[in-house]
């Protein structure tokens, strides 16, 4: 019954996993997309 959603877990435990391990990298990334979308907000408002 729990199949598909224990796959799709899995799944998303194996794309998390390389990002957990470089930290710095992931809040970069994460701090670019934010930084960049309210550049967009800023540009269109």
């Amino acid at each position: 019954m729990l199949t598909s959603e224990y796959l799709s877990n899995e799944k998303k435990q194996k794309w998390k996993q390389p990002l957990l391990k470089h930290p710095f990298i992931a809040t970069y990334l994460l701090y670019g997309a934010i930084n960049f979308f309210l550049l967009l907000l800023i540009e269109f408002s």
